[in-house]
């Protein structure tokens, strides 16, 4: 699981910054001179306050993406995908994307490919664009719409700001660091001869162990280290633990 762990990490840094890099030129190359409106939908939690709002646009503010996202040209998709569920409340955003900001864009904004030998759009069904990590800013809840059943969709305008690749590569490498502090370490096991139980847990713990019928306790040693034992020895096998 460590290693996996590992592997993912390093293939989420690659991704990154192979993204920012791709994005950036193709910008070069297709350079754009306005800015793009792209849209994303997501649900929060329902809140009844009466700054529920204002609340939203504080959490919004100052937002950072860790790594690309992804938004649509389509504002009815991105509605369709946000339909708020129970207790939920939806949150439309119109992103606008500077002529600057490394952009993938996968489809054609009317998901219509264009008759001459262009390239073939992809993911077709969700008008995609693919977004380099950013920082959003400028943002105003600008309206508060009634749904059915009583459920809210908040619409957002923000202002995306790319974020710097080396920035971003260190919270992915500070991510990592801090996943590891969090790690469990590894259960060490031993084997311990029945003759030498004493000199590892004590006279009194080590007649508990000899008299264990089940495999389910834990014992203490001498210097405070709990085992756990899984297997039951006698005066030919070694008893079995694991550290716990």
């Amino acid at each position: 699981m460590d290693g996996y762990r590992t592997r993912a990490y390093d293939a989420t840094a690659k991704i990154s910054a192979g993204f920012h890099e791709t994005a950036t030129q193709l910008n070069k190359a297709v350079p754009r001179k306005d800015y793009l409106t792209l849209y994303r939908g997501f649900t929060i939690p329902a809140s009844k306050e009466k700054d529920a709002s204002d609340k939203l646009a504080e959490r919004v503010a100052g937002f950072s993406d860790v790594l690309p996202s992804s938004a649509s040209w389509q504002r009815e998709q991105s509605i369709k995908m946000s339909k708020p569920g129970d207790n939920e409340s939806a949150v439309l955003v119109y992103m606008s994307i500077p002529p600057d900001h490394p952009i993938v864009i996968m489809s054609y904004p009317d998901n219509e490919q264009p008759k001459d030998e262009g390239p073939k759009a992809l993911d077709i069904g969700q008008a995609e664009v693919l977004v380099a990590a950013s920082t959003y800013t400028d943002v105003n809840v600008f309206r508060v719409e009634d749904l059915p059943q009583g459920k809210l969709r908040y619409h957002v305008s923000v202002t995306l700001v790319p974020r710097d690749p080396k920035e971003v590569m260190q919270g992915i490498e500070t991510a990592r660091k801090i996943a590891q502090s969090k790690r469990k370490p590894k259960a060490q096991q031993i084997d311990i001869e029945a003759g030498e139980l004493v000199a590892k847990f004590g006279e009194v713990v080590a007649g508990q162990i000899k008299s264990a019928t089940e495999t389910r306790g834990e014992f203490a040693d001498l210097k405070g280290q709990r085992w756990k034992l899984v297997i039951i020895g006698d005066d030919m096998f070694p008893y079995t633990f694991t550290s716990v």
